[in-house]
């Protein structure tokens, strides 16, 4: 999905930007760079919640959870 994301993401994100500096005088680069730092970005933020949130359903004990229902 995130891939997915991000080829869908990254076409937009570029027509967006080279849409807002149309008018500028000095352009800053648009390098491919800022995208695949983005991306690296994301994938570490997604797959650091979904390590943490399987640690945490990975020491729940079941028979506390059976208790509780």
């Amino acid at each position: 999905m995130l891939l997915v994301s991000f080829v869908v993401a990254v076409p937009l994100a570029w027509l967006a930007i080279r849409c807002y500096t149309e008018g500028f005088v000095l352009k800053a680069p648009l390098s491919p760079w800022i995208f695949v730092a983005a991306l690296l970005l994301v994938a570490v933020i997604s797959l650091g919640t979904v390590w943490w949130q399987v640690g945490r359903a990975a020491r729940v004990n079941p028979v506390d959870v059976m208790k509780a229902e």
